[in-house]
């Protein structure tokens, strides 16, 4: 089972636009997208990434808005997982011998405390963490 980060919940909405990286499409396509969970940070990082668009740019902010309420919402809704008190400590465990980004820690944390493989394309960001990760960008 994947936990999957903010970045590759981005890049599934260009899935299907001129944007898509063949790389990534080719391993969404390999999947069962049941098998693909969230954490609550990323559910917050689309949230607070739509938010600033919707005060930049009300045109594409309404676009995000109905990709997130229409698409992301009801496909992940029943696979998010919230940051439990376990998560916290692990992130904590985390964290404090690598300083690293507060989301990114948490997501580590849920990654490892749930058993899951993190699909990243931020590499760098988790790995100095005891995550396994894949990168759907660079071929398997």
């Amino acid at each position: 089972m994947y936990l999957l980060d903010t970045n590759i919940v981005s890049e599934m909405r260009k899935a299907n636009t001129s944007q898509r990286s063949a790389q990534f499409v080719k391993w969404l396509e390999s999947i069962n997208l049941d098998l693909c969970y969230l954490s609550t940070m990323s559910w917050f990082e689309v949230e607070m990434g739509i938010l600033r668009k919707e005060r930049q740019d009300v045109a594409q902010g309404k676009i995000l808005r109905h990709w997130f309420e229409n698409v992301l919402k009801p496909e992940f809704s029943q696979r998010l997982i919230p940051v439990s008190p376990m998560v916290a400590l692990q992130t904590a465990k985390l964290h404090v011998p690598n300083p690293a980004a507060m989301i990114d820690s948490f997501i580590a944390a849920t990654a490892i405390e749930q058993g899951k493989i993190l699909v990243t394309r931020n590499i760098k960001d988790f790995a100095h963490f005891n995550v396994k990760i894949i990168n759907p960008f660079e071929p398997q």
